[in-house]
């Protein structure tokens, strides 16, 4: 997207559904897709290898698994973000009519402005590790405290958990994914205005909601930085696009995987 950067873009909603904030700046990027919320284990991704190089990032295991691979992409709308980002995924011509797939590649795309190939793996990472936390409703034996988990401008969880919950129950899944991908980005967890200890309970920064229930906010820094990437992503749906006042601003382009 192309526009000048003091305009401020009112009618902007975010990956959730949430009001951009009227005292932010437009975003940099406004990438339009229609949105699934979909979630999943992963487990499918214990069977693979996967493997950071120079220019690329590639999934290495037998032809069934990477099926499964491609459909979980598919299903999260991961395929679609990436052909966005200027990237795709592709597979040894020879091998796929053989069926017998064991490397599926992901590649920037030639002649288009894409993302930089570090960002590119950060973006794998987040979006992975988001797939994943979906897939808890509630957290521990007895989830009675109302818990929300703020990462940039977005809401990424909203449950409920016990009161002996720590948050190495969601930084666990964090640091397994970034192992994947060889990348060290730890979170810095910060409540009521102070940074935790993932080993520590959360029960004793619970304050009260405006209704009288227990509730608890948690936002999602950058370790070494922070705060969120140089660049502002803010993904919405294509009817919220077409619904804007500033949809003759945004530019949507849709795509589809090399990989069938």
């Amino acid at each position: 997207m192309n526009h000048h950067m003091e305009v401020r873009c009112t009618s902007l909603v975010g990956l959730l559904g949430q009001s951009h904030d009227p005292d932010m700046l437009c975003p940099n990027v406004v990438i339009a897709r229609d949105y699934i919320s979909a979630s999943d284990n992963l487990q499918v991704l214990d069977f693979i290898r996967i493997q950071v190089t120079d220019g690329e990032v590639s999934f290495h295991a037998a032809h069934q698994v990477l099926q499964l691979v491609t459909e979980l992409f598919q299903k999260t709308a991961i395929d679609e973000v990436l052909e966005a980002l200027g990237w795709f995924m592709v597979v040894d011509a020879d091998a796929f009519v053989a069926r017998d797939v064991t490397q599926l590649r992901i590649i920037r795309e030639p002649a288009r402005i894409a993302l930089v190939h570090d960002d590119l793996v950060y973006f794998l990472a987040v979006q992975l590790f988001l797939t994943r936390i979906r897939n808890w409703a509630d957290i521990g034996h007895n989830p009675t405290i109302h818990c929300r988990l703020k990462l940039w401008n977005t809401w990424i969880w909203d449950g409920f958990i016990d009161a002996n919950v720590t948050l190495d129950h969601f930084n666990r899944v964090w640091e397994m994914i970034t192992g994947w991908f060889g990348i060290s980005k730890p979170w810095r967890y910060v409540v009521n205005n102070r940074t935790v200890n993932p080993s520590w309970p959360l029960q004793g920064f619970v304050t009260q909601e405006q209704y009288g229930g227990d509730e608890l906010k948690i936002y999602l820094l950058l370790g070494t930085h922070g705060g969120g990437p140089p660049q502002s992503f803010d993904l919405r749906s294509a009817s919220q696009v077409r619904t804007s006042d500033n949809a003759d601003t945004l530019i949507s382009r849709h795509g589809h995987s090399r990989v069938p």
